[in-house]
C-alpha cells in the first residue's frame, strides 16, 4: 500500500484494509465521494481508485494548514501542502478524478448540493464542536442509504465518554484518544459501526 505520507501517515495496515472495503460498498456508475480532511493524499488514493473505477469523483476539502496543535502544522511551515497533495494525486494518475476545494468545510458546504454524495469520509478537524458541525452540515449532502463514516475513533475499554472535559473536547487529541470525534459521534448517531481500528461508519 502506499506509503508517500511517511512519517505524517495517519492509516494503519487495518484502516488502508477498512477503508477500502467501505469504499467498495459503493457500486453506482459515477458516484459521488467526499473528504473532509486529505492532508497529502493517503485516505484520499484509496477514494479515488474506487472513484476511478466507477468513473466517480472524489470532493476533497481540506485548508492544508494541518490540525491545530498538531506536529502536522510543523510540516506546514517548510513545505507547500497544497502542491504536495496535487503532486502525489498526478504522480498516481488519479488527479482527473478529484475535486479540490482548499477551504475550510465550513465554507465548502456552501458549494455541494443536498443528496449529491454516495460516500462521505470526515477526518478534518477533531475538535468536539467541529466534529459535531461537520456532520451536521454535510448529512443532508448525503443521499438516502449512503454511507457517512470518519476516522480517529479510538476504542477503549476503560474509556469513560461522560467523563471527557471541556479541554479533551476542545483539543485534537487528549489522554491517547481523538476525545472530539469520539463524543461527537456517539451523541449524534444511536448506532453505528467500527472496522479497522479506528473507522467509524453508517448508512444514512
Amino acid at each position: 500500500m502506499w506509503k508517500i505520507q511517511e512519517p505524517f501517515n495517519q492509516f494503519s495496515d487495518n484502516d488502508e484494509s477498512a477503508l477500502s472495503d467501505l469504499c467498495n460498498k459503493i457500486n453506482k456508475e459515477g458516484s459521488i465521494f467526499c473528504e473532509i480532511g486529505c492532508w497529502l493524499g493517503h485516505s484520499t488514493s484509496i477514494i479515488a481508485n474506487r472513484a476511478k473505477f466507477l468513473n466517480g469523483r472524489v470532493i476533497c476539502i481540506d485548508t492544508f494548514n494541518g490540525s491545530p496543535g498538531t506536529i502536522l502544522e510543523n510540516h506546514v511551515k517548510n513545505n507547500d501542502v497544497y502542491n504536495e497533495f496535487k503532486k502525489n494525486m498526478i504522480d498516481l494518475g488519479l488527479d482527473n478524478y478529484i475535486d479540490v476545494f482548499n477551504m475550510d468545510s465550513d465554507n465548502a458546504v456552501k458549494f455541494i448540493d443536498d443528496n449529491k454524495i454516495d460516500f462521505l469520509f470526515i477526518d478534518g478537524n477533531h475538535i468536539y464542536e467541529q466534529v459535531k458541525k461537520d456532520i451536521y452540515n454535510y448529512y443532508p449532502k448525503v443521499k438516502d442509504k449512503g454511507i457517512i463514516s470518519g476516522h480517529d475513533y479510538e476504542i477503549g475499554f476503560d474509556l469513560d465518554i461522560n467523563g471527557f472535559t471541556s479541554i479533551d473536547l476542545s483539543q485534537d487529541m487528549s489522554k491517547g484518544y481523538h476525545c472530539g470525534v469520539i463524543k461527537a459521534v456517539n451523541n449524534i448517531f444511536p448506532a453505528f459501526n467500527i472496522v479497522g481500528d479506528r473507522i467509524w461508519w453508517l448508512y444514512k
